[in-house]
């Protein structure tokens, strides 16, 4: 089982940042919330190389956009780019 620090350890290996947090509205950095006022979580992958997130970490709207499960395949592509098993 892959745990978030194990993830972050890979994503650090390969060049990259995987990080956990809460949904924004890029335009103006407001939390999405559910209908209940929970904030939604979410993931994304910055590219240390470049300082940019990887897509589709973010829409034209949200930022931490991705599942665990969306993230964690997209890290798993990334990392077997650089040779590096997930």
């Amino acid at each position: 089982m892959l745990t978030i620090t194990v993830l972050k350890q890979k994503a650090n290996e390969a060049g990259y940042s995987f990080q956990h947090g809460k949904q924004h509205w890029l335009p103006y950095g407001w939390g999405y919330r559910t209908e209940g006022g929970k904030a939604v979580e979410g993931y994304q992958i910055l590219d240390r190389s470049t300082g940019c997130l990887v897509w589709p970490s973010y829409t034209d709207m949200y930022d931490h956009a991705l599942t665990l499960n969306e993230a964690v395949g997209l890290l798993r592509e990334l990392c077997a780019e650089k040779g590096i098993t997930l």
